[in-house]
Order: C-alpha cells, then structure tokens, then sequence
C-alpha cells in the first residue's frame, strides 16, 4: 500500500488527501493516514493542514528508491525471522541451526535491500 500511496503522489503532482488516496487503494483513510504517518516520519512526504492541505512527496521521485519506502514501512522486520524458541540442549540441531541460518538470512535481506535500492519511484511512475 505504501508503494500504491507514494506513486500516486508522484503520479498526479500535487496534494492530495488521505481520502483521496484512501479511495485509489480500496481501503479506509486511517490505515492510509497511518501508513502516511510512518512516510512523514521518514522524511518521504510532506503534510499540510487546512482547506488547500493534503500530502506530497518530500523530494523528487527519482531519488526515492523503493528500500527507501521499505525502511519507513516495514524497518523492524527482515524477510524472514529466526523463532524464539528456547534451545534443545539436547539436541544438535537445536544448539546450531540459529548460527547457520542466521548468516544465510542476513545475506538474503542484504540481496533484498540491495534489489530495492535499484528501483527509483520515478521508475514506478514512469509505468503508469
């Protein structure tokens, strides 16, 4: 969604409500003014209150990348988490899948994040 929000943003060129942009994705405004909250917060739109208000894009779109939106979204949680079971002491798996799993998970969101950081907003837009 967060994507959809952004690239309508750039698409159309200036303010637009969380109504608004509530209706071009299908859902309510207050999961859309959430979403917004979290992209204000990262520095990605900007909101201006009052009759004339709405939201638009804090910089260009060519230098949003889609890792940027990622972040502002989704920054606590990786692709896939290790369970917080407690170890099997006696057993060999249990002691060392976490440590063998865990540089292999941390190589694929670092091949996540590089993938997102290629693909500009602009380049979303531009396929509208």
């Amino acid at each position: 969604m967060a994507v959809h929000i952004m690239t309508a943003l750039a698409y159309v060129k200036e303010k637009i409500s969380s109504e608004q942009l509530a209706n071009t994705v299908n859902t309510n405004p207050v999961v859309v003014r959430r979403i917004l909250g979290a992209l204000n917060r990262a520095g990605l739109v900007c909101a201006e209150r009052g009759k004339v208000g709405g939201f638009s894009l804090a910089r260009a779109s060519k230098d949003i990348s889609l890792l940027d939106i990622y972040r502002a979204i989704l920054a606590k949680q990786k692709l896939v988490n290790l369970h917080d079971n407690p170890q099997n002491r006696a057993c060999a798996v249990s002691c060392k899948v976490r440590g063998v799993l865990s540089t292999h998970l941390k190589q694929a969101q670092s091949a996540y994040e590089r993938e997102l950081k290629k693909v500009a907003l602009a380049d979303i837009e531009k396929s509208m």
